[in-house]
């Protein structure tokens, strides 16, 4: 499971939305952090793949409007989004976090402001997760998305230590002590005179709710928001002494006199927050990254989580990356204008590139549809060093909303270094000087190269002809998303060259499929391959033709992961690429031994998600660009498995002392694979049905030794009455996946009834079954989750 669902619909507070995701993608980087709405919590099967629901602050009426809205499922069944969350956390032992407003609404009875004008007052039947009153606004002052009444707060927590947190109009839970189920985590401090009544002091502010095999916690203060120096909690609290007292705002002071002369203590106390707010998360079961006390120098994981972009390293073959260089700066050159590109930074404010003299090895600039880059030479190490130091510790201001202080990364400009060739180097075999490893400190440019050169030795024939993967790449430690720079960024990807890879060890902004994210915790292979389709391609000469054949990409990558462990990793790894199977249509499954890691059973095995695939694809100018996005857990174990993890297994199964395979020989495996997979698909032009020139079996006969489905049997709900089905293959001119009606006449051998058709007959992976009732075709309904639940049957 790892989904972390936050409610992102009527009634939420825009600021505290925001504080609440990044405060959660800060702390549990290993989950996907995804905005969700009352209509897919009551319709779309979510569970199974989610640890978290998070209501955040905002306003409680418009909670219950939505939740309790009665939704139509296909079968006409009404449903609603509480009874959804209810029956998730009480009979499947879910987890859920009410903040603020989302607190009042989880509680039994919400009484808020009686008697004033702004009067909400009544039971909340929805969810009950605490049994009692969630009564407010403890503190006088509360205005609708407004400041006014907020200030910082010193909580009395449970294990005796007093804990600052930013309160904007919540509640105090009513006689938490005599509850059951309920265990208070902190209370309000009973000796502060600015509570606005005697009853809320020592009362619970942090409950922790038991229910059933479920749990939730309530907060009625908000553990999302920042207390650094400039954050809007800080603004509204002056001097230290106030902040350890009354939280009151002291303007005589003035929030800058704060930021500065107290800079340290605020800090501390927001270290404190954090931790506070991550052991609540870890009593709820997830995995966090706790902080500690007293920050160490920042890691590659803690810049990413602080939303730092890194340098971008680009690196080839030194007549390739000249080429390619050459190209850009012509492009660069035409869109030119006399607007000034924007720069980052540094803390003082001045523009980091003429602040430090790297100015002097600038190539060119160029500004993209999402993106603007500018192109650098690496010359000597301090060049390298200095560009690498600035854009950790660049200030991103003016690239922030003003309202809530998010900072848009993809406005943030991206700085790219190329290094010049080494003394001699100048033929396609040697390569460009690769960077320092201080500079790269996750990844070896040269032991990518060697594992890739090594694969296709081992996996592609000398003399066959075809078009080189992976040889110019693009590196960045910390950036928004490989996918989005190569896809968004329509005039970059025209000119760079086919097979051309961006990898990156921290994906901060990174894509999936329907919106999702991908996750990209340090030790994840993930990477964006760009490909052109020219008009001179065997795919075919115009664009209704090659078209309908794109949709093959996302099989033929998931293929080219698979076959790049059973072959490219060589015969020692095989039988441990024999434990990671397909899902349709773009996820990677490995078999597990644990049962807490699988996502589902499946021919009485465990199985657990391993990787995913995106393509996106674009038609400019008589060509057609692909955009093949990968991520694959090699090292990082968690939240499902890894490739190392399948390889623990195997020593453990069989003796063997296999080494854990590395990102860089994992990648060069994957795209030596994928080279070879292409070019099959270029040969047999693009009918994965039909045998490739190069001989042995056809592309779907290969896709159908790795997946999962294999005459699975499924429920195609999108029909009334739903109907049982069977999986037998996928179309070979639609890439649609095809099944069969599980009952009715024509029982084949191995099938208690209905059609005849096998996922073993070659018919059920050709071309279109024209004439023939008893097979359908299905796609996805768009639907996130669980991509065999909920499918469109297809008029074929």
């Amino acid at each position: 499971m790892s989904n972390i669902l936050v409610y992102s619909g009527p009634g939420v507070s825009t600021t505290a939305l925001a504080h609440t995701r990044k405060a959660l993608r800060d702390l549990c980087p290993s989950y996907d952090v995804r905005p969700t709405s009352a209509e897919e919590l009551a319709l779309q099967p979510w569970q199974a793949n989610t640890c978290l629901v998070v209501i955040p602050g905002g306003r409680d009426l418009p909670y219950v409007a939505e939740f309790s809205k009665p939704r139509a499922r296909e079968d006409g069944v009404e449903v609603t989004a509480q009874d959804a969350v209810r029956a998730w956390v009480a009979e499947d032992g879910g987890s859920f976090v009410g903040i603020c407003a989302g607190a009042y609404f989880a509680s039994s009875w919400c009484s808020f402001e009686e008697g004033s004008k702004m009067e909400v007052v009544g039971p909340r039947p929805g969810l009950e997760f605490y049994p009692g009153e969630c009564r407010g606004t403890v503190y006088k002052g509360f205005v609708y998305e407004s400041d006014a009444g907020a200030r910082v707060v010193r909580l009395d927590a449970a294990d005796g230590k007093r804990t600052a947190m930013h309160y904007n109009g919540g509640g105090a839970f009513m006689d938490a002590a005599n509850q059951q189920g309920v265990t208070t985590l902190a209370k309000y401090p009973s000796d502060d005179h600015y509570i606005a009544s005697p009853s809320y002091a020592g009362q619970a502010a942090v409950v922790h709710c038991q229910i059933n095999s479920g749990q939730a916690i309530l907060f009625g203060t908000h553990p999302e928001f920042s207390l650094l120096p400039g954050s809007r909690p800080v603004k509204l609290t002056a001097a230290p002494e106030t902040l350890t007292t009354d939280g009151e705002a002291n303007a005589a002071n003035g929030a800058e006199h704060v930021a500065t002369a107290h800079a340290r203590e605020l800090e501390q106390a927001d270290v404190e927050r954090r931790i506070f707010l991550a052991q609540c998360l870890e009593k709820l079961g997830l995995r966090v990254q706790v902080p500690l006390a007293i920050p160490p120098a920042a890691s590659s994981s803690d810049l990413a989580a602080q939303g730092k972009l890194s340098l971008l390293i680009l690196v080839g073959p030194p007549a390739s990356l000249r080429t390619t260089l050459d190209i850009l700066a012509q492009q660069a050159a035409q869109l030119s204008s006399s607007d000034p590109l924007p720069h980052i930074k540094t803390r003082s404010g001045q523009c980091a590139t003429t602040s430090t003299g790297c100015d002097d090895s600038r190539l060119f600039s160029m500004r993209d549809a999402n993106d603007t880059l500018h192109f650098y030479f690496g010359r000597g190490k301090t060049v390298a060093g200095e560009a690498a130091k600035i854009c950790d510790e660049a200030s991103y201001g003016d690239f922030a909303d003003e309202e809530t202080g998010e900072v848009d990364l993809h406005r943030v400009p991206k700085y790219v270094l190329t290094f010049p060739s080494e003394a001699g180097g100048t033929g396609e075999g040697s390569l460009n000087a690769c960077p320092e490893a201080a500079i790269c400190r996750h990844w070896d440019c040269e032991a990518y190269y060697r594992h890739l050169s090594e694969t296709r030795q081992r996996l592609i024939s000398s003399s066959s002809d075809h078009e080189p993967l992976g040889d110019v790449i693009l590196y960045g430690e910390r950036v928004t998303s490989t996918q989005t720079l190569l896809d968004k960024n329509p005039r970059l990807a025209a000119h760079l060259p086919s097979g051309f890879v961006a990898f990156a060890t921290h994906q901060i902004s990174g894509r999936g499929r329907g919106g999702n994210s991908w996750i990209s915790p340090l030790g994840c292979l993930q990477f964006s391959l760009l490909l052109h389709v020219l008009p001179t391609s065997p795919l075919g000469a115009t664009p209704m033709i090659v078209g309908p054949k794109l949709v093959f990409a996302q099989y033929l990558a998931g293929l080219a992961i698979v076959e790049a462990v059973r072959q490219g990793l060589g015969e020692e790894y095989a039988a441990v690429g024999r434990k990671i199977r397909l899902k349709w249509p773009n996820d990677i499954y490995a078999e597990t031994s644990s049962d807490e890691r699988s996502a589902f059973k499946h021919m009485g095995k465990s199985w657990a998600k391993m990787g995913g695939i995106l393509v996106n694809s674009h038609y400019s100018s008589g060509n057609w660009q692909i955009v093949v996005g990968c991520g694959v857990n090699c090292l990082n174990p968690l939240p499902t498995t890894s490739l190392s993890a399948l390889i623990d297994d195997h020593n453990a199964a069989t003796g063997a002392s296999l080494p854990h395979v590395t990102q860089e020989k994992l990648a060069g495996a994957v795209l030596a694979s994928f080279e070879r997979v292409w070019a099959d698909f270029l040969a047999c032009g693009g009918q994965w049905a039909t045998p490739s020139g190069f001989g042995g079996p056809s592309l779907a006969q290969r896709y159908r030794d790795v997946w999962l489905h294999s005459d699975q049997p499924t429920l195609l709900t999108t029909v009334s009455p739903p109907q049982e089905v069977r999986i037998v293959g996928i179309a070979a001119d639609t890439g649609m996946l095809r099944v069969v009606p599980a009952s009715g006449p024509g029982a084949r051998a191995g099938f208690s009834a209905g059609s005849t058709l096998s996922c073993d007959d070659d018919a059920a992976w050709s071309p279109s079954l024209r004439g023939r009732d008893d097979v359908w075709h299905l796609q996805p309904d768009g639907n996130s989750f669980d991509m065999l639940k909920n499918l469109i049957k297809v008029k074929a």
